[in-house]
């Protein structure tokens, strides 16, 4: 089995092949028009609260300040709306999980002629689905903050504060491995620790897998179109892996 960061790419270039697959194609619609949908509706609520704000401000203020209307629009397009649109993003994940099981599990039958998910209600998946995002989050959680600490620490030593950018790609690559490889282990009842287990495993590929997916996510709104075509990567990953054992 080809274990390196090339392979982990090739996943990903397998993910863009399976999602637009007419069989397929549906189930990665359905997320993205959750995504969208949410993003946009979050992005008028901020900015009208935004609005509203700025002129209570901005007319307590004498009229040749009233030029700071620009500047507090651009720092508020640049920073809070970056800001947001991450916090969405995680929202969005929670919200699109049991769509995003029911498209790996499309993905693995158009991969092998058969599913072996678990079979249960379309509320148990819902559930299932949302719970084992939390468990994810739990997982993320204290390294995000452990990552955070080592990065201040860095931050004031001459030389090695040049890590800290590659110090996050390597964590954000990892995790978002971790996060799309993790639906069809979901689906068919096992553990995160299985599916870290696997990534361990094959750790070039799976860097090179979230990596891919980081790099695209730094552009904006290409993080929402990712999500579908990660979750095919993942499948195309994690079908590959089960070969052997089969």
């Amino acid at each position: 089995m080809d274990n390196s960061i090339g392979q982990g790419i090739r996943d990903l270039r397998s993910g863009f092949n399976l999602a637009f697959r007419p069989g397929i194609r549906l189930y990665v619609i359905l997320p993205l028009l959750v995504n969208f949908l949410l993003f946009a509706s979050g992005t008028v609520w901020l900015a009208d609260y935004f609005g509203d704000w700025l002129n209570d401000f901005l007319s307590k203020l004498p009229e040749w300040l009233q030029f700071l209307r620009g500047l507090f629009w651009a720092v508020f397009v640049v920073g809070i709306m970056l800001t947001a649109y991450y916090a969405f993003t995680v929202l969005a994940r929670l919200i699109a999980a049991p769509f995003n099981s029911l498209l790996a599990e499309r993905v693995e039958k158009e991969l092998t002629g058969k599913s072996g998910a678990i079979e249960e209600s379309i509320a148990s998946m819902v559930v299932r689905s949302i719970r084992r995002e939390l468990v994810k989050l739990l997982y993320m959680l204290p390294r995000l903050f452990a990552v955070l600490l080592l990065s201040a620490v860095l931050f004031f030593i001459p030389g090695l504060n040049a890590l800290i950018p590659l110090l996050w790609f390597l964590f954000g690559a990892w995790i978002l491995c971790l996060e799309y490889l993790d639906y069809n282990s979901d689906n068919h009842g096992l553990s995160y620790k299985q599916t870290k287990t696997m990534a361990q495993q094959q750790r070039q590929r799976a860097l090179g897998l979230g990596g891919a997916i980081a790099l695209l996510t730094s552009f904006p709104l290409v993080n929402l179109v990712i999500m579908p075509v990660a979750v095919c990567a993942g499948t195309a990953w994690w079908v590959s892996s089960q070969k052997p054992q089969a």
